[in-house]
């Protein structure tokens, strides 16, 4: 998995680099990866295993299209693509739309205007600041009532501290940012404890994410007790047991600890754990890159069903285009600290306007299907 963290410009510097120095030694390579994409052009020969055992092998450019064992083309199935947007990855099964007469116009929830996030640069004997890294320089976006807005761009572009601002993490050096129109950058107390219970984090790592000496259920607990939800724990136990049914769990997980789940169940009680304080807006920073892409899949369906049943909001920040293309409703992507350019998912994807997007777009990886004879890209 060496590109697994990696943005889609630095993922496709990494893979030249490979194939450079593999052409120049003749050295063998034996390239472990969930990316089907990134397999698909890298690799001479493959394999497929589950549950510990090869259960299909190819060979060539086209490799995917010799595939015949159902878990291989399971595996093809749930990659998301920009066609699949509106059903779920796993069952094919078409996310229930309202009528267009029915459809409120969606309301702004989470306004960032004119932000800047500067970090200083000190020096000398008395650290005096010389300078500053701005992180985020004048940057303005809207995540909207039950949509979901992505946040895109090159690693170090600013997308992870324009979510630390956010949630009051980093400190502002300028811009306003308002929730249901009013401000919430400078405020503390209770007004900062119920913002928080609005709006809540899913994060790259969710074994990280957890205390690893507590059980399931109390860390569940955290957030009901520090917002005062419930006023005793038998109706916290029943809430909890509804919270992991809703994400896929068994209620009898509240006893074991984060060691005995697997990455996807992680994220998962990630997911039931930021629920648990019923929040308007989730910020998904990076939720699946590390996740298989089957897993992968299972945690997107997820979210689109939270989404559609819950009215959820998400400011989706990701390297990985695919799953922009599979179930944002806008983008906006940055470089350098600044959005380059922000619309509609579908039609900025089909046609950007800004270069650093076109180049962004172009380092996707080709993934060789067995349907076409011609290079499909995710897009």
């Amino acid at each position: 998995e060496p590109t697994t963290a990696l943005d889609v410009t630095v993922q496709a510097q990494v893979l030249d680099l490979l194939k450079s120095v593999q052409q120049d030694s003749g050295m063998a390579m034996l390239f472990i990866s969930h990316d089907l994409s990134i397999v698909s052009n890298v690799a001479d020969r493959l394999a497929v295993m589950q549950n510990g055992r090869i259960v299909d092998r190819a060979e060539g450019r086209h490799a995917f299209r010799q595939f015949t064992h159902p878990y291989s083309r399971h595996l093809l199935d749930v990659v998301p693509t920009l066609e699949k947007r509106g059903r779920l990855l796993h069952s094919g099964e078409a996310l229930p739309t309202p009528k267009a007469s029915d459809r409120p116009s969606p309301q702004p929830l989470l306004e960032v205007r004119d932000l800047k996030v500067y970090f200083p640069l000190r020096s000398g004997v008395l650290r005096r600041v010389k300078s500053y890294v701005k992180a985020v320089d004048g940057v303005s976006l809207t995540v909207e009532e039950g949509r979901t807005l992505a946040l895109v761009g090159e690693s170090g572009s600013g997308k992870s501290t324009i979510a630390k601002a956010v949630l009051g993490l980093a400190e502002i050096h300028s811009g306003t940012v308002t929730f249901e129109g009013r401000p919430v950058n400078g405020i503390n107390g209770r007004a900062l404890a119920e913002f928080r219970q609005q709006v809540q984090v899913v994060l790259q790592d969710p074994f990280s994410s957890m205390n690893p000496k507590m059980p399931v259920g109390e860390i569940i607990k955290e957030g009901m007790r520090a917002q005062k939800l419930y006023s005793d724990e038998c109706r916290m136990d029943a809430e909890i047991a509804v919270l992991l049914s809703e994400v896929g769990l068994e209620s009898s997980a509240v006893n074991r600890y984060p060691h005995e789940f697997s990455g996807g169940q992680r994220q998962r009680l990630c997911i039931a754990r930021a629920l648990a304080v019923k929040p308007r807006l989730l910020i998904c920073d990076e939720p699946t890159s590390a996740l298989d892409v089957s897993i992968q899949a299972q945690i997107l369906d997820l979210l689109q069903n939270l989404q559609r049943e819950r009215g959820l909001s998400y400011l989706f920040i990701t390297h990985d285009i695919a799953i922009v293309a599979y179930m944002a409703h806008r983008v906006a992507v940055m470089c350098r600290g600044k959005i380059v350019e922000a619309g509609e998912t579908v039609s900025l994807l089909r046609a950007p306007r800004d270069d650093y997007t076109g180049m962004l777009l172009s380092a996707v990886p080709v993934l060789q299907t067995k349907e076409t004879d011609d290079d499909s890209r995710v897009l």
